[in-house]
């Protein structure tokens, strides 16, 4: 009987650590919205793997003063306990234009010392794409 409740406690204390690391993913891409939304490339920057951080800023240097996101979307999440995929709709333009874009947005997260951080992001208005 010991042994089933063991095997019972270490299951529930999985769940519990997924669960943990799945709110995680959820804020950190709730974060990542919002800068989108807001047009913070500094915040969404703060978001990228350390490494991809000087890449990714080069990539978006033009897009700051006049990049618009007008609509995020969560379609779907696909993740694992140390890499996740984000799949979301955005919508966005870019001054002076006013004709908006609607794409899919996937986004490669992965778990670093605890946190998650964007690894790539493929589609929408700031791609930064996978590793060579």
């Amino acid at each position: 009987m010991r042994i089933v409740r063991a095997v019972v406690l270490l299951a529930l204390c999985g769940c519990a650590g997924a669960q943990n690391s799945r709110n995680a993913l959820e804020e950190a891409n709730e974060a990542f919205a919002k800068s989108l939304r807001w047009s913070d490339l500094r915040g969404v920057v703060q978001r990228v793997v350390s490494d991809r951080q000087p890449e990714f800023l080069r990539l978006v240097a033009s897009a700051e003063e006049n990049l618009k996101v007008t609509d995020y979307e969560l379609e779907d999440v696909q993740a694992g306990s140390d890499k996740a995929i984000v799949h979301s709709r955005v919508s966005w333009y870019r001054e002076p234009s006013m004709v908006a874009k609607t794409e899919r947005m996937s986004i490669l997260w992965e778990r670093k010392g605890g946190s998650w951080l964007i690894a790539s992001i493929l589609g929408g208005p700031l791609p930064l794409p996978p590793r060579r």
